[in-house]
């Protein structure tokens, strides 16, 4: 599941598949890697490494320096597919956010047409401090994938949140498609539904799913 069901990604992946990512961060250190089975295929890899290229960031698999957690926010696919990212990092000691906006509109699902990103730094109303302490609340970075919870629906056309969690020594990624169907049989599709309400109300953005 997760960011596979994005059509933007098989469809950057066609038009960037030239490319080569970038330079990764903290690669010296061992980190220890929480990631799922789907996480782990080499389609996946390929396709989501080819992804941040066109979108300009590093990828965060071999840990971060402080700390990085990034939410992919989208939804299945339509003619015009939008994705957001956001981005919290503390780096040199300082906490920064960005939120990354694209749509890519194609004719058919494997012809390029366009491509648009629009980039935003983030502020939020009640400081870094605060805001990042909500999240820990909410369990952004102990929350389980999706697939270890019994039970759990997803839909043929899927949204959802993947989110990624990296410090000096871990990485993590998991997924929660479909995360506002679970909230009353699972605890955590309902914090997940809590970070991103967090996210809205801190930063004034609508979260597109």
């Amino acid at each position: 599941m997760s960011i596979k069901y994005y059509s933007v990604v098989v469809i950057l992946i066609i038009f960037f598949s030239g490319c080569e990512t970038r330079p990764r961060e903290n690669s010296s250190i061992s980190v220890i890697k929480d990631v799922p089975e789907f996480f782990q295929t080499k389609s996946w890899k390929y396709e989501f490494g080819h992804l941040q290229w066109a979108l300009g960031i590093k990828p965060i698999d071999d840990g971060f320096v402080e700390w990085q957690i990034r939410l992919w926010i989208g939804h299945g696919y339509t003619e015009t597919d939008s994705t957001q990212l956001l981005i919290f990092k503390k780096e040199s000691n300082r906490i920064s956010g960005v939120l990354y906006t694209y749509v890519s509109y194609s004719k058919t699902i494997d012809t390029t047409v366009n491509l648009f990103k629009r980039i935003t730094p983030l502020s939020p109303i009640s400081g870094w401090a605060s805001f990042i302490k909500g999240l820990e609340n909410l369990g952004i970075y102990d929350l389980p994938d999706y697939n270890k919870l019994k039970g759990y629906k997803t839909g043929m056309d899927s949204y959802g949140v993947t989110v990624e969690v990296a410090t000096s020594h871990k990485y993590r990624i998991y997924d929660y498609p479909d995360y506002e169907i679970n909230v009353d049989q699972f605890a955590e599709a309902k914090k997940m539904l809590g970070i991103v309400r967090e996210i809205e109300r801190e930063f004034k953005i609508r979260a597109y799913y």
